[in-house]
């Protein structure tokens, strides 16, 4: 098993995303760390995307 760490994600869904494709998180343990909530719109996609 292998752990991905992501930090300071600050409402980038869009970045989150491509992250999230680029890694294979059925078998992969994801650790997010800082803050989920920046400056720019769109908090509520990066929130919801893998729910």
């Amino acid at each position: 098993m292998n752990y991905t760490f992501i930090g300071d994600i600050h409402s980038a869904s869009d970045d989150l995303k491509v992250l999230l494709n680029a890694i294979n998180t059925e078998e992969d343990r994801l650790i997010f760390l800082g803050d989920y909530i920046g400056q720019q719109l769109g908090i509520f996609q990066s929130m919801k995307k893998r729910n």
